[in-house]
């Protein structure tokens, strides 16, 4: 599964993320709008991805409960470098 964050400004502060999470086919499988109030695009995309997502992600398990986010990839156990 794969997914897109889309970020509008929509006021002084205010910001609007748009989420589309997508199965292997491309096919849109769930999506989900949030406000935020910050300073930053950077801040909304943090917020978007880091909270409510796995938010989304806890809520609708069958539907996207494949999500993994790059944090959750663990690096192969081999030797070290």
């Amino acid at each position: 599964m794969t997914y897109e964050i889309v970020i509008s400004n929509i006021g002084d502060w205010l910001w609007q993320a748009d989420i589309t999470v997508k199965d292997e086919a491309s096919n849109v499988v769930l999506e989900g709008r949030t406000t935020v109030s910050c300073e930053t695009e950077q801040e909304v995309y943090e917020y978007a991805e880091k909270v409510f997502l796995p938010d989304l992600r806890m809520n609708f398990p069958k539907q996207i409960g494949g999500v993994v986010f790059p944090w959750e990839v663990q690096e192969p156990a081999g030797e070290p470098a």
